[in-house]
């Protein structure tokens, strides 16, 4: 088969969920042909470049904007005028694409891919099997169109409020989010031996996470549970964040502190860890669920992340540390509680969905087939 997959840089997580399914296809036994692109490069470089800082911009001096944004979309509406214009003027570029490769799936794990190519279907211009991907644990309803042939969720507790956007509930996968094949292969190694190869000391390991762009609280998260703790490893994963990694690197404190830029093997250094503490992004939490660590959330962005943080809140499987002087406080009692850590084990095996890349590949497959 051809796969097209349409997706966006705006967020990281978009384009590693499409990476990740493409990747799988490409290697799956019939060697399947795929295709990655960017919808709002493709139709303009500039506006994605634009809208990428705009959004960027927006996260950095007023989340709460975006949050408000976001909100008007939490429950289900009728497509706004506003959207349906915006969808005619992108779709002749999206379909000089369709037609350049010629798929015999579309796959979407951006929003304004998912609406775009529903409409086209709705109008009698595709006529193609299309399945969207929703990268976080809530639902919202840019996401939702009725031309859309199958949609994948995170878990299965998502099936009933997709379901109340008026999706049949048999076009629903709650298979969970596309997890990278090494996050399998670094659960098979005990934390300990994972230690050694990273060549770190073997003592408590606690690891911060601001995602690819290195956001959040973490300079001040890090200092506050530095106070609270002795013997202990302090992981701070920087990512893409230069001044973030220069402050880290200047900073003072009781414990062993490594910060570390940006690394293709986050997977290892995550299995290293007997803690994790991170801004909740749908795909950073689903990896940290296959590895079963107990889970801190941070700093989440108003919106998708603060929702990713209320499911996980609500399941069990996380806890929430404020930016205050309590912090460490909280985070310390948590980490002392064996039988609080114990349950969110087994509600994050119970919840969490390991073989989710291969679950969706194999349902896309019998999804065309079925066409």
């Amino acid at each position: 088969m051809r796969i097209l997959f349409l997706t966006s840089n705006i967020g990281g997580g978009h384009t590693q969920a499409a990476k990740t399914l493409a990747d799988g296809f490409s290697k799956h036994p019939l060697n399947h042909e795929v295709k990655i692109i960017d919808i709002i490069e493709t139709f303009s470089p500039l506006l994605s470049k634009v809208v990428l800082e705009s959004y960027l911009a927006l996260l950095r001096h007023a989340p709460t904007l975006w949050g408000m944004f976001y909100d008007q979309f939490m429950e289900p509406k009728s497509g706004s005028d506003t959207t349906e214009i915006l969808n005619r003027i992108i779709s002749p570029e999206i379909m000089k694409c369709i037609d350049d490769f010629q798929p015999d799936l579309i796959v979407n794990t951006y929003a304004l891919g998912s609406t775009v190519i529903g409409s086209l279907k709705q109008r009698k211009l595709l006529d193609i099997p299309a399945a969207t991907v929703i990268t976080d644990y809530n639902i919202n309803s840019f996401w939702i169109h009725p031309g859309i042939d199958r949609y994948y969720v995170a878990a299965d507790a998502l099936k009933p409020l997709l379901v109340n956007f008026n999706i049949p509930a048999e076009n629903i996968r709650p298979l969970g989010l596309p997890v990278r094949p090494v996050f399998l292969e670094a659960k098979a190694i005990s934390p300990s031996e994972m230690r050694k190869q990273l060549e770190l000391e073997e003592k408590n390991t606690i690891l911060f996470m601001g995602g690819g762009l290195g956001l959040g609280d973490i300079m001040q998260i890090v200092g506050k549970i530095d106070k609270v703790l002795d013997n202990s490893q302090l992981l701070i994963a920087c990512g893409h964040n230069k001044e973030l990694l220069y402050n880290a690197q200047q900073l003072e404190v009781n414990n062993k502190l490594i910060p570390f830029p940006y690394t293709e093997e986050i997977d290892k250094y995550m299995q290293a860890s007997d803690f994790i503490i991170t801004k909740p992004g749908g795909l950073t939490l689903s990896e940290c669920m296959v590895l079963n660590k107990p889970l801190a959330l941070i700093s989440p962005i108003p919106g998708q992340e603060s929702n990713n943080q209320f499911f996980f809140l609500n399941q069990g499987i996380a806890i929430s540390l404020p930016n205050n002087k309590y912090a460490g406080i909280i985070f310390k009692t948590f980490s002392n509680n064996k039988l609080r850590l114990e349950s969110m084990i087994r509600l994050q095996q119970q919840l969490g969905k390991p073989n989710s890349t291969k679950d969706i590949i194999e349902d896309l497959i019998n999804l065309v087939e079925d066409k």
